[in-house]
């Protein structure tokens, strides 16, 4: 039992210790869909983490809403708290926050995506790469 909880202990040291791994461009970092602004907080935080860590990338974060539950008023909003929340509270730089405006979709959704400052924005679903 003994040898289980120190290698327990080697592992997780390894795992804090490890550099984060780059984000595989076949997938999303995160997203999520309609939740709680406390849900929503923690899907930011570990954005926020990561951006810390990797000084090199930029966040993009791609918002889009459907018809039936967001106006386009309240989709500005939530864009805007986003960022009030990474750039005021998790001290995120605002200039590697850039926030994507996708309209509306089939399912309200919020894609958070670390790109290479050196590459070009991601193409989120709805929207124009760059936009």
């Amino acid at each position: 039992m003994k040898h289980i909880i120190n290698f327990s202990f080697v592992c997780f040291l390894f795992f804090l210790s490890a550099p984060l791994s780059e984000v595989v461009a076949d997938q999303w970092f995160d997203s999520y869909g309609a939740i709680s602004w406390t849900e929503e907080r923690l899907h930011l935080d570990n954005f926020a983490i990561y951006l810390k860590r990797n000084s090199e990338m930029i966040g993009y974060i791609g918002v889009c809403s459907n018809n039936h539950k967001f106006s386009v008023k309240n989709q500005k909003g939530k864009m805007n708290k986003i960022e009030k929340y990474l750039v005021g509270v998790r001290k995120v730089e605002a200039s590697r926050i850039k926030i994507i405006d996708c309209g509306k979709c089939i399912e309200t959704n919020t894609i958070l995506q670390p790109i290479d400052q050196k590459l070009g924005a991601p193409t989120f679903p709805g929207s124009e790469a760059g936009k």
